[in-house]
């Protein structure tokens, strides 16, 4: 096979890489907005954390290691009503108290809220369009040749 061939076909693999990569984003941002349907933001003030203790064993060295996971207590205020949540999310950063999260809450019943995560599928689009943009432009520079 010759390099010309070789490079087209490299650059095949890079554009279906790049529309992958770019559909993958897509299908994640469709889903991130699905998911706050019939909820709307507010932000949410941590008064306290719930802190309990696990422990996990090395499988290498039979080892157990202790360690704390937290989860936020938070206060939202809807429509005048200051409403409380624990949360069951934890995590082994300790959330502090004071510090502001932002929060989705069912319209209907505002008691029901959903942690807002963080939203890359923008970057992981533009990631694919680039590769796929970085694809065609290596194919177009070798059909001229």
């Amino acid at each position: 096979m010759n390099k010309k061939v070789k490079t087209i076909l490299t650059s095949i693999i890079i554009i279906i890489i790049g529309l992958v990569v770019t559909s993958y984003g897509i299908i994640s941002k469709i889903n991130y907005e699905n998911n706050k349907k019939g909820y709307k933001e507010v932000t949410a003030r941590v008064i306290d954390t719930i802190a309990t203790s696990e422990s996990k064993k090395d499988k290498a060295t039979g080892m157990i290691s202790n360690y704390y996971v937290y989860a936020p207590i938070i206060e939202y205020k809807v429509n005048k009503k200051i409403y409380r949540y624990e949360s069951r999310e934890y995590n082994v950063k300790e959330p502090k108290v004071g510090s502001k999260i932002k929060i989705i809450y069912q319209k209907k019943n505002p008691k029901n809220i959903k942690f807002i995560k963080k939203d890359y599928s923008i970057k992981i689009i533009i990631i694919g369009i680039v590769t796929t943009l970085i694809g065609i432009t290596l194919m177009i520079i070798k059909l001229k040749k």
